[in-house]
C-alpha cells in the first residue's frame, strides 16, 4: 500500500512538472495583449507593437505597478519592433530591458518618453526616427553598450542625463545644421575627447564653437546623399533635398509616406515624383522595409 501510494505521489508530481514546463514554454513563445489604442506580442524573443496611436507612458519603478506591460518578460526580449502607425514610444517602456540588441522604429513616431530606454545596457546602436524633435532626461541611461547613435535634423533640445552613462559611444550622427543648447551631463561619463562627432559640413565650425559639442572629435559629412545598407548591400538614394524626382540606384518596390504615416503612393522602379506635392518631409519605405527621409524643397 505504502508503495503504492508513493507511485502515486511520484505521477502526481512528474504531472505537475511536465505543465509547469509545458506552460513555461508557451510564456516564453507567445505573449501578448493590448495597451491603449496598441497591441503587443512576444514571439522569437521579439516584441512586436502594433496598432494606430501612442504608447501610455508607464512608472520606473515596478512597485509602482503602472510598468509596460512585457516588463515581467524583459529577459526574453532580443528584439523591438515598431510597426508603422504607432505614433509615440512611451515613458519607460523598454526600461531594464537589458537583452535587447535591436529595435525598429519607423519615421513617423514623433514622441520617446523619458527613460524609454534607461538601462538597456546591450542595444548597440539608435537611429532616432525623423520625426522627433526632442530627446528626454534619462531616455538613454546607463546603455552601456552603445556605440553610436544617429539623430535627425528636427532635435531641438536634448534634457538633461539623456545619454548619461553611454560608456561606449564612438560615433555620433547629428544631421541638425544648428547646433542644440545642450548641458554638460548630457554625455556624462563619455568620452567626448575619443568619441567622434559627424555634422552636416557647413555646419563644422559652428559645432566647434558650441558649447558641450566643441568637445568631440568633429568630422563634417555631406548629407545630400544616403546611402542604405540592405541585405544585398549598399542602395543610394539621391539628391536630398530634392525639388521633385528622387532616384534609387536600382529597381525598388517604393511606398511614399508623408510627415504623419499616411500612405501617399506605392510603385516599382529607380524613381519617385514627389513634384505633385507640397513642400515638407516624406518618408520613403524600400523593399525590406528599410526607411528613407527625404526632404522636398
Amino acid at each position: 500500500m505504502r508503495g503504492d501510494l508513493k507511485i502515486y505521489k511520484m505521477k502526481i508530481k512528474s504531472l505537475i512538472l511536465g505543465i509547469a514546463l509545458l506552460l513555461s514554454v508557451v510564456s516564453a513563445f507567445a505573449q501578448g495583449g493590448t495597451m491603449g489604442p496598441l497591441t503587443w506580442k512576444i514571439e522569437n524573443n521579439t516584441l512586436t507593437i502594433s496598432g494606430e496611436g501612442a504608447m501610455p507612458d508607464y512608472d520606473l519603478h515596478p512597485s509602482a505597478y503602472n510598468t509596460a506591460p512585457w516588463y515581467e518578460y524583459r529577459e526574453s526580449i532580443h528584439s523591438v519592433v515598431i510597426e508603422v502607425g504607432v505614433i509615440g514610444i512611451g515613458r519607460c517602456a523598454f526600461y531594464a530591458c537589458y537583452n535587447l540588441t535591436s529595435i525598429i522604429i519607423p519615421n513617423n513616431v514623433t514622441s520617446i518618453g523619458g527613460g524609454a530606454f534607461l538601462g538597456c545596457s546591450m542595444l548597440p546602436s539608435i537611429t532616432l526616427p525623423n520625426g522627433i524633435t526632442s530627446i528626454e532626461s534619462i531616455t538613454f541611461f546607463d546603455c552601456k553598450s552603445l556605440a553610436s547613435i544617429t539623430l535627425p535634423e528636427t532635435i531641438t533640445s536634448i534634457d538633461r542625463e539623456a545619454f548619461w552613462y553611454c560608456e561606449s559611444l564612438t560615433l555620433i550622427t547629428n544631421l541638425n545644421p544648428v547646433p542644440v543648447a545642450i548641458s554638460g551631463d548630457v554625455f556624462g561619463g563619455v568620452n567626448k575627447s575619443a568619441c567622434t562627432l559627424e555634422v552636416p559640413i557647413h555646419s563644422v565650425e559652428a559645432y566647434k564653437e558650441a558649447a558641450v559639442w566643441k568637445e568631440f572629435k568633429i568630422v563634417g559629412v555631406e548629407v545630400g546623399m544616403e546611402q542604405l545598407t540592405m541585405d544585398n548591400g549598399q542602395l543610394t538614394i539621391f539628391p536630398n533635398p530634392t525639388t521633385g524626382k528622387v532616384y534609387i540606384e536600382t529597381e525598388s518596390a517604393i511606398k511614399v509616406y508623408d510627415a504623419q504615416g499616411v500612405l501617399l503612393q506605392e510603385t516599382f522602379g529607380n524613381q519617385v515624383d514627389l513634384s505633385a506635392y507640397p513642400q515638407g518631409v516624406y518618408l520613403l519605405q524600400v523593399n525590406d522595409g528599410r526607411w528613407s527621409r527625404v526632404v522636398k524643397q
